[in-house]
């Protein structure tokens, strides 16, 4: 699901929470760890 969204559209998604989200930062965490690893 998360692979049909560019880092474009991800970061607008993002910006839509607060930056102080433990989620935000979370999901960022996540997203960079799976684009890392070439997912």
């Amino acid at each position: 699901m998360v692979d049909e969204y560019s880092r474009h559209e991800m970061e607008s998604l993002l910006s839509e929470l607060d930056d102080s989200s433990p989620l935000k930062k979370q999901f960022t965490e996540w997203a960079d760890m799976r684009r890392s690893k070439g997912a």
